[in-house]
């Protein structure tokens, strides 16, 4: 029999257009050096950066000495504050600090550049080199501007739009502080991007624990995870405490940790657009809400304290911490009626003299006058969002109250 094949007629191939449609981003940073020398625009950036430092004058060449040359290797990592070190210093800016500029920016004009008739103001931060400014003078900011431009080489990119990996967005009346893109780059990475999205970002009954589970065989995916959403914090405080609660086991994570870390990463890919809203406010009076989850810890029986700062109506800072000794009363570990007493009575009892000190200095502010302390209910009380898991309409509630949403609180 005779086939077409063994007279080599073959039927042609037929090539389909294909597309292929990514449901996550492409664009991820390398890790490697190897990985960017592989893309021109990477190859392009790190060429633009050594010439930058070389129109500096950021180093001053020198010739060949005909002796071999060693370098020490201090290894600061291992070195302990007050013995092997003293005084440090970086030129970064505190993520407090962020947005405490951006707060009074958004109190006074939406543009950044602050306009008043008062006093003249210029704030400048600096974070290495992406450098901040905003004050009360648009010409004096201008100024300023022209005198740096003078010394260094610098590009003036108009008003604040990108900072740090922080995207801000301006509306009529606030400032949207977001950082949607490093999530979507952190779900990405995680091979969680388009997963099912949950309500809150801690599951509701999870006794979390040292032991609990197996411990991984690689624990360094859930260490950078863990690291990467700290940072996210600074525009999502609504999830500090499900971040400190896995950060309790960074040195010993077991595949029940890891498990726990998903629905909060599942919570993100379902509030992507959310961030932290920098509302306009009339004065810009100090207050402050705290409180702790008294012995809450199943493996050590430590409390969580917490607190957030206000300026104004803006959230500037907050924290969600395991206390690092054992609270032995509601009194001492707690926001209640009874701590409260003690800031105002003085009436110590001797059973309290290990937090005297602190104490007694709280008590000095308040007869002062600097600082009033009062009661807050848990219902009015805006710090119970970081120091327990709570119910979908609580978390929700108090979420938008601290200022993180998609749209502009009403």
């Amino acid at each position: 029999m005779t086939t077409r094949a063994k007279n080599n007629i073959h039927k042609p191939l037929t090539k389909m257009n294909l597309t292929i449609v990514l449901s996550q981003p492409l664009d991820i940073e390398p890790h490697t050096v190897n990985q960017a020398l592989i893309d021109p625009k990477w190859r392009q950036a790190m060429n633009d950066e050594c010439d930058a430092l070389v129109r500096n004058g950021t180093w001053e060449l020198v010739p060949f000495t005909s002796m071999y040359k060693a370098r020490l290797v201090a290894k600061g990592f291992h070195q302990r504050s007050d013995m092997d070190y003293h005084d440090t210093f970086s030129l970064v800016v505190k993520p407090t600090t962020i947005r405490l500029v951006l707060s009074l920016a958004a109190s006074k004009d939406t543009s950044l550049f602050i306009l008043h008739s008062g006093d003249i103001t210029i704030y400048l931060l600096v974070y290495v080199d992406h450098i901040i400014i905003t004050g009360t003078n648009t010409n004096i900011i201008q100024h300023y501007i022209d005198l740096m431009a003078q010394r260094f080489s610098i590009k003036d990119i108009g008003a604040l739009s990108y900072f740090l990996g922080i995207e801000v967005l301006t509306t009529p009346s606030s400032v949207l502080l977001t950082q949607r893109h490093y999530i979507s780059d952190l779900l990405a990475l995680t091979k969680m991007f388009g997963a099912k999205p949950v309500a809150t970002p801690l599951v509701l009954d999870g006794n979390l624990t040292l032991h609990s589970g197996t411990p991984l065989t690689n624990s360094i995916e859930y260490r950078t995870l863990v690291g990467s959403l700290q940072y996210l914090c600074l525009t999502r405080p609504n999830i500090s405490y499900a971040v400190n609660k896995l950060s309790q086991f960074m040195h010993r994570p077991t595949s029940e940790h890891w498990n726990a870390a998903k629905p909060l990463l599942r919570y993100l890919c379902g509030t992507l657009t959310h961030g932290l809203f920098l509302h306009k406010a009339n004065t810009l009076s100090l207050h402050a809400f705290s409180d702790v989850d008294w012995a809450g810890n199943k493996d050590d029986y430590t409390s969580t304290s917490a607190y957030i700062v206000y300026l104004g109506g803006h959230p500037i800072s907050c924290s969600s911490k395991k206390q690092g000794t054992i609270a032995r009363s509601s009194t001492e570990a707690d926001d209640n009626v009874g701590a409260t007493y003690l800031c105002s009575n003085p009436v110590f009892h001797s059973c309290m003299k290990h937090v005297a000190i602190d104490y007694h200095f709280i008590r000095d502010q308040v007869q002062s006058g600097a600082l009033r302390v009062t009661h807050v209910s848990s219902a009015d009380q805006l710090a119970n969002i970081f120091t327990k898991p709570l119910p979908r309409s609580s978390f929700q509630e108090l979420r938008v109250k601290i200022g993180v949403s998609s749209e502009a609180p009403s």
